[in-house]
């Protein structure tokens, strides 16, 4: 059953792989991933297209969680580079 067509369409920076009724995408740990496990094959084909295959996809709480983590990490690598310059 790995005949999906998801990860050919998909736009969405931090996915990872899908199964029948789970999308795996990046996660904020360090060396984890994000499993969304659907109840049905239908509903998971409803998110990947409301979400991972488009633009939209910043609409996705996981998205949001990991664009969130990279703003941090940007502001944070900007601040040690002010304090390395002061040095």
């Amino acid at each position: 059953m790995g005949n999906f067509h998801g990860g050919a369409n998909t736009i969405c920076p931090y996915y990872i792989k899908e199964a029948e009724k789970s999308i795996t995408c990046e996660s904020t740990i360090e060396g984890a991933a994000n499993m969304l496990r659907f109840m049905t094959r239908e509903l998971k084909e409803e998110y990947q297209h409301d979400f991972c295959e488009c633009f939209c996809y910043r609409g996705c709480p996981v998205a949001q969680l990991m664009e969130e983590r990279f703003k941090e990490e940007k502001h944070d690598n900007r601040r040690r580079r002010t304090i390395r310059w002061k040095d």
